[in-house]
C-alpha cells in the first residue's frame, strides 16, 4: 500500500484576525458596503465550512480542493488570515492526494473557522467604533 504523506507546519492558529486589513477595507469602501461585506463573507464562509464537513467525512479531495481555494480568498480578504492559512495548507494536501493529512487539517479548519467567524463579526463592530482614516490627497 502507498500513503502519500504531505508536511504541514505544526502551528496552532486559532481565530487569526488581522484588525489592520478590516479596518483598511472600511476605510476603502465605506461603513455600509463594509458591514454589507463582512455579513456576505460570515454567509459564505459558514457554507463552505458546513460543505467541508461532509465531503471530509467522504474524504471526497477532488471536491474539498476548490472549496479550500475559495476559502483562501474569501477569509483572507477580511482579515481571516487563520482561516486562510488553514485553508491554503488543505488545498495543497487535496490537490496532491494526501487523504489523511487533508482529513486532520479539515477538522482543523472546521474548528477554526467556527471560532472565527464569532471573532470576525465581533472584531467587525470594533472596526466600526473607530474613526474613519482620511487622507489628505
Amino acid at each position: 500500500m502507498f500513503v502519500r504523506v504531505v508536511s504541514m507546519e505544526a502551528k496552532e492558529i486559532e481565530a487569526g484576525l488581522d484588525q489592520n486589513t478590516m479596518l483598511n477595507l472600511r476605510n476603502a469602501v465605506g461603513e455600509r458596503v463594509f458591514d454589507e461585506l463582512i455579513e456576505d463573507v460570515i454567509f459564505e464562509v459558514t457554507e463552505r465550512i458546513s460543505r467541508l464537513e461532509q465531503l471530509n467525512r467522504e474524504a471526497d479531495l477532488a471536491a474539498m480542493a476548490p472549496i479550500a481555494h475559495d476559502l483562501v480568498a474569501i477569509a483572507g480578504q477580511i482579515g481571516m488570515s487563520g482561516v486562510s492559512d488553514i485553508a491554503a495548507g488543505l488545498e495543497t494536501c487535496c490537490r496532491n492526494g494526501a487523504t489523511v493529512s487533508a482529513q486532520a487539517i479539515a477538522h482543523r479548519l472546521i474548528r477554526v473557522g467556527e471560532a472565527s467567524l464569532v471573532a470576525a463579526a465581533e472584531m467587525s463592530v470594533e472596526v466600526s467604533r473607530k474613526p474613519v482614516d482620511r487622507h489628505a490627497i
